[in-house]
C-alpha cells in the first residue's frame, strides 16, 4: 500500500513547476525556526505545555507573515 502511495506522488512532484515565492521562503524559515525551538526544549528536558503554547506561535507568526506579504 505505501509503495502504492508514494510513486504517484513522486512522478507528481517530479513534473511540479517549483516557484520560490515569498509564501514559500516564508514557510520555510518559520518551519525551521519552529523545529528548532522544540528540538531545544526537548534537549533541555523543558516540555511544558507554556513551552508548547510558545511553539503554537510559530504558526500564528506564519499566518501573520502571509497577510503582510499578500
Amino acid at each position: 500500500m505505501m509503495i502504492r502511495a508514494t510513486v504517484p506522488s513522486g512522478i507528481g512532484l517530479l513534473f511540479t513547476s517549483w516557484k520560490f515565492d515569498s509564501a514559500l521562503i516564508l514557510v520555510g524559515v518559520v518551519t525551521v525556526a519552529a523545529v528548532s525551538y522544540l528540538r531545544w526544549i526537548l534537549r533541555a528536558g523543558k516540555l511544558a505545555p507554556v513551552n508548547l503554547a510558545v511553539a503554537a506561535g510559530f504558526y500564528a507568526a506564519f499566518g501573520i507573515g502571509l497577510l503582510v506579504t499578500a
